[in-house]
């Protein structure tokens, strides 16, 4: 059990055949394979039995390692690195050829899952296959008799990620849908010849014989998929605009509540122009009242929450999704963002007088447009230290802005309590925890998200200025 959900089961040779001895039959000379996650779960056992192929295994959790060597010991042609999978791709893409690679078979229900099967990380695949290579994607969905919408949408959504990099590319139909892909054309091949395949390669298999084959593999049962599949859009899963977990919280919605609550929150953009109604009343409510100043101390506030976090947030999506991390890596990210905003909020409390809203909805400006122009630009090598700096001036900024908003509200009120002004940047804090990653991301993707919070920023400085006056 990962995530209250089963990731895998022990012995299970029929997922490790399936991911395994499939991509063989196309590619019977490959020795070499690369899999992204346990290889406990029962492909240690089949590795065991193909003794000219060695397995490298690349998966973060060290200690989950441990815990199956405590259980089962294998002496299989298995290695185990321990290391993010984008970030082991970001280091040794160009600089080590396989295969086959397989990726783990997750449902992409959240941008740590659905990022492996972005367009960026299948480029990175494909630079480390041969020339015959097979890129192996075993998924959850069933097709066997009939190919729902939702399904249809995640496995045509999955399919254009991979085309232009990896041109061919097949689909097995059946209860767990198999997606593989190739820089050669090697997947033309009957059924006679792919059985036959089987019959030669020395290993007696369980589920993969010449039954499975014909059925599996019946033209009509492919044709139907190709049919769907090709009948959907060509969106693409992209760092960019991740729209698998969408897709995927579609698919799994089951009471019609479940999807009118997502039809309005993804279908027509009803989530942004609920954000863009919220944010306009307040702004209105603070413009147009009596001490309009002071006011505007309570915008400034809210937009300090919802911007600080959502950049948050998203530097660590990108981050995550650029260059790969650990524990410690986020751990770091976190603390170089509390650090920036008590540095930012102690260092405007020791000056006296008002007006450092403007130095910091500047300087948040700037680190908006400064990340829009260079997040995808940087080398994972240097992601580290790039959204180490951003978070920490973004940070700074926010705490210098809290401190303005508080000058601001209470300047004719210094020893009263500060919970109106704690609560609205809360509740900025909120709607950007919930609006950024959850909402914006999937519709109008990083581009688009940025820019709607530059203008926000630029609206609370025009607004700060407007109100400079009205002490």
């Amino acid at each position: 059990l990962v995530d209250n959900k089963v990731e895998g089961v022990y012995p299970d040779l029929q997922t490790a055949e399936n991911m395994m001895l499939s991509p063989l039959l196309y590619n019977p000379d490959s020795r070499d394979i690369l899999y992204f996650g346990r290889a406990e779960l029962g492909l240690s056992d089949l590795i065991d039995s193909l003794k000219e192929i060695s397995l490298l295994a690349v998966d973060p959790r060290f200690r989950l390692g441990g815990l199956f060597d405590s259980v089962k010991q294998s002496d299989c042609n298995a290695v185990r690195i321990t290391n993010d999978p984008v970030s082991y791709m970001a280091e040794r893409a160009g600089l080590e050829w396989y295969d086959i690679i397989i990726l783990p078979g997750i449902e992409p229900d959240n941008y740590r899952s659905s990022r492996l099967v972005s367009s960026e990380f299948i480029g990175r695949v494909a630079a480390m296959l041969s020339d015959s290579g097979i890129l192996v994607i075993p998924t959850s969905y069933d097709t066997d008799r009939y190919v729902s919408g939702e399904v249809a949408a995640l496995l045509s959504t999955i399919r254009n990620s991979i085309v232009p990099d990896l041109a061919y590319v097949t689909v097995w139909p059946g209860d767990a849908t198999l997606i593989m892909a190739s820089p050669s054309n090697i997947f033309e091949l009957p059924i006679d010849s792919l059985s036959a395949r089987m019959d030669n390669s020395g290993y007696q298999s369980t589920y993969l014989d010449e039954f499975f084959l014909r059925n599996r593999l019946e033209p009509y049962k492919r044709a139907r998929v190709d049919s769907a599949l090709s009948g959907n859009s060509d969106a693409r899963n992209r760092t960019a605009q991740p729209i698998l977990p969408q897709l995927q919280a579609v698919y799994r919605s089951h009471s019609g509540f479940d999807r009118t609550l997502l039809s309005f929150l993804f279908d027509k953009l009803y989530g942004f122009l609920l954000l863009l109604l919220l944010v306009l009343l307040l702004l209105l409510y603070t413009l147009f009242r009596p001490r309009r100043c002071r006011r505007f101390g309570l915008f400034l506030y809210f937009t300090a929450g919802i911007v600080s976090i959502g950049l948050e947030l998203l530097s660590f999506y990108v981050y995550q999704n650029t260059a790969g991390s650990l524990y410690s890596e986020l751990a770091a990210l976190v603390g170089s963002f509390m650090l920036g905003l008590s540095a930012g909020t102690c260092y405007s409390q020791r000056f006296e007088g008002d007006g450092h809203e403007y130095p910091a909805l500047v300087v948040l400006l700037a680190a908006v447009i400064m990340f829009g122009f260079t997040w995808d630009s940087i080398d994972p090598r240097l992601a580290f230290w790039y959204h180490i700096l951003f978070l920490f001036v973004t940070a700074l900024a926010t705490g210098s802005l809290f401190v303005a908003a508080t000058r601001r509200y209470y300047f004719d009120k210094p020893l009263s309590n500060r919970g109106t002004g704690y609560a609205v940047e809360l509740a900025g804090s909120a709607v950007g925890a919930l609006f950024t990653l959850t909402v914006l991301l999937p519709t109008l993707g990083i581009t688009r998200l940025l820019l709607v919070s530059g203008l926000l920023l630029l609206v609370a400085l025009i607004g700060a200025v407007l109100t400079r006056r009205s002490y």
